[in-house]
This record gives structure tokens, sequence and C-alpha cells, in this order.
């Protein structure tokens, strides 16, 4: 049995929460148009 995206997600999702966090921080800029 295959197991499903949450089921993989779990075990490291708050790690992809701080993750993402960091990256769109990382990736800001001073130009309105670029943050999206």
């Amino acid at each position: 049995m295959t197991p499903s995206l949450n089921e993989i997600k779990a075990p490291v999702g708050e790690h992809i929460t701080e993750f993402e966090k960091r990256f769109r921080n990382s990736m800001r800029s001073n130009v309105p148009l670029l943050d999206r």
C-alpha cells in the first residue's frame, strides 16, 4: 500500500513550516511587485 501525501508530510510538518517562513523572509524584496 502506498502512503498518502499527508502520511509522508506528517513527520516533517513543523520543519516544512519553519523552512517556508525562513525562505519567504530570505526572498523578500524591496520591490512590491516581486513579493508575491
